[in-house]
């Protein structure tokens, strides 16, 4: 205003016109603003969720491999397969696909069957083979799931 009223004089209702539209643009500015970091903390929240699945994934495997790090009867082809797999989970992306979901949940719930054949007391090393070998093909078949 001071430089409507000292350089170039306009009327007070033009000001105010020019003014309401600048507090106009100032608002809609705010308002994109705050939408678009809405926008933002949903993507991270979006993508926060994909990679604790992934993260829960390699938990699992990490805690298998802890407990047969404890034991001493156990052989070492059984240890050389889940270091390859825990390996093979460094290479997963995080996925937003529903299917991706189910397989992850499927590799978390084979783990786990596989933590628990450690307890038997006449160990199986066959089932423990096939759990392995499932928990392989279920992240075969995750690692060939994108995102959409």
């Amino acid at each position: 205003m001071v430089v409507f009223n000292s350089f170039k004089p306009i009327d007070f209702t033009n000001q105010m016109i020019i003014h309401g539209i600048l507090f106009f643009f100032l608002l809609l500015g705010f308002s994109m603003a705050f939408s678009s970091s809405d926008k933002v903390r949903e993507i991270y929240v979006e993508e926060k969720q994909n990679r604790d699945s992934i993260d829960e994934m390699k938990k699992a495997t990490k805690e298998v491999q802890l407990k047969i790090e404890q034991m001493k009867n156990i052989p070492t082809d059984i240890v050389n397969k889940l270091n390859d797999l825990q390996e093979n989970l460094r290479f997963l992306s995080p996925c937003n696909n529903s299917n991706a979901y189910e397989l992850e949940a499927k590799f978390v719930d084979e783990m786990r069957a596989l933590n628990g054949c450690f307890f038997d007391i006449p160990m199986n090393l066959e089932k423990i083979n096939d759990n392995i070998q499932n928990c392989n093909r279920t992240l075969k078949e995750r690692k060939q799931v994108f995102s959409n």
